[in-house]
């Protein structure tokens, strides 16, 4: 099974998180960049 992460820009969401929920926010999204270049990689 394949999964999608979507991705949408809600500016108020942004503006109102604290630093460390754009910390966790930011780490995620790296991570998920970092699967889907594995997978391209076929890795």
């Amino acid at each position: 099974m394949k999964y999608l992460l979507p991705i949408s820009q809600n500016e108020t969401v942004i503006l109102t998180l604290r630093k460390e929920g754009m910390g966790q926010m930011h780490a995620a999204y790296l991570a998920y960049i970092e699967v889907t270049h594995r997978i391209a990689d076929g890795v």
